[in-house]
């Protein structure tokens, strides 16, 4: 699963950033059987043809695929900051907003998991929330989980992230 993930991320960043064509849609096949794979893709290639023109956020961008790519969730975030201070064009903000959060929801379902039925219900009410850029029920069930779970230092640290990020962005 993580080879499939790696080989369509190194794909679409191909596709994007150098001179060679690649047909999106033949690498998309197979990311279905991927677990959030093919929206994970699409946000990917929106985000990617979105900052065109800013060299800034494509290398930020980029940096945050390849975070990804490696399973480096924490590590993607540093990415956010700088995507933020790229200078983005009001377009560019707009695809932002749409993306951010719902690459948090991605990262919240893979690093959190309990066999608590209520906290896995606070997991998922959060994930929800932050997929449709619903910040304030998003914010109060990241706080909720925060109190409610006994985290790791990583899941913390993830947890801190998420909830630093989850406000929408204005110009």
């Amino acid at each position: 699963m993580k080879a499939k993930f790696l080989l369509l991320s190194l794909a679409l960043v191909f596709s994007f950033t150098n001179s060679h064509a690649f047909k999106i849609s033949d690498i998309t096949k197979g990311a279905d059987a991927i677990t959030g794979g093919s929206d994970l893709l699409s946000m990917g290639t929106d985000l990617l043809s979105s900052f065109k023109g800013n060299k800034q956020a494509m290398d930020a961008a980029t940096g945050l695929l390849d975070s990804f790519k490696a399973e480096d969730y924490l590590g993607g975030f540093k990415y956010f900051d700088k995507i933020k201070a790229a200078g983005l064009k009001p377009s560019q903000l707009k695809t932002w907003n749409d993306v951010k959060n719902p690459l948090s929801a991605y990262v919240l379902d893979k690093n959190f998991s309990f066999k608590d039925s209520n906290l896995t219900d606070l997991v998922s009410k959060a994930s929800s929330s932050l997929q449709v850029n619903d910040v304030d029920s998003a914010t109060k069930y990241l706080g909720q989980l925060k109190d409610a779970a006994t985290l790791t230092d990583g899941q913390k640290d993830l947890l801190g992230e998420i909830t630093a990020n989850a406000p929408l962005l204005t110009k």
